[in-house]
């Protein structure tokens, strides 16, 4: 399972590293809180994008607009693709939170933003 980045560069999903994820598709604003909370700390943030091959300019445009400061990623095949149907991801945003050997915590669905049940779960596995 592989996609590029908005530099253009491949990213493969399977690789191990040794931090906590929380891959998100797609809400910017919390991403945004969450990455600078947890800056600097064993987590990273990875963005994947459902856009489709003839939006790559807008996305990456929209990407440096929203200031993404993070890894932001597609296969840009659009909401069908392999990446989506193997996540099962049905509605957005949907969240998942990993851990640093690459098993799936928890996910969310949805956004409430008087709740920071994520922040809360990227804490406990941060300990």
């Amino acid at each position: 399972m592989s996609a590029i980045a908005c530099a253009g560069t491949n990213f493969d999903l399977k690789t191990p590293k040794k931090s906590t994820k929380l891959i998100k598709k797609y809400f910017i604003f919390l991403v945004l809180a969450i990455f600078d909370k947890f800056k600097g700390k064993n987590f990273k943030i990875i963005s994947y994008s459902i856009d489709k091959k003839s939006d790559e300019k807008a996305w990456i445009q929209s990407s440096k607009n929203d200031n993404i400061r993070w890894l932001n990623i597609s296969n840009l095949e659009g909401s069908d693709d392999l990446i989506s149907n193997q996540f099962q991801v049905s509605s957005y945003p949907t969240s998942f939170l990993i851990n640093t050997k690459g098993m799936i915590e928890k996910v969310f669905i949805g956004y409430n933003p008087n709740s920071n049940e994520i922040e809360k779960e990227i804490e406990k596995l941060l300990k």
